[in-house]
């Protein structure tokens, strides 16, 4: 990683852009793009993962940085076992 993590505006939709080993990782699910508590937010999300980055604790997975769906933290592969375990 060289520089920071940066906010980004996706159809007003906000997201924070990480570039980790030449691939880029999007974190979702922050809010609007205008909404300046949401922008505070990711604001905060990108200073956590710059600073871990710096001092040598960065989760590579991301994980520890996304925000909480319905109170769990869920990665893709499990909240699609939920959802055919629901609807089968």
């Amino acid at each position: 990683m060289r520089k920071a993590p940066t906010l980004r505006n996706n159809n007003c939709a906000l997201q924070v852009k990480v570039r980790l080993d030449r691939k880029d990782h999007l974190i979702n699910r922050l809010g609007r793009f205008d909404d300046p508590v949401a922008r505070a937010k990711a604001l905060a999300i990108s200073a956590a993962i710059w600073s871990d980055y710096q001092q040598g604790e960065l989760d590579q997975t991301l994980n520890r940085y996304r925000p909480l769906v319905d109170g769990k933290n869920l990665d893709l592969l499990d909240g699609l076992k939920q959802l055919m375990e629901r609807t089968k």
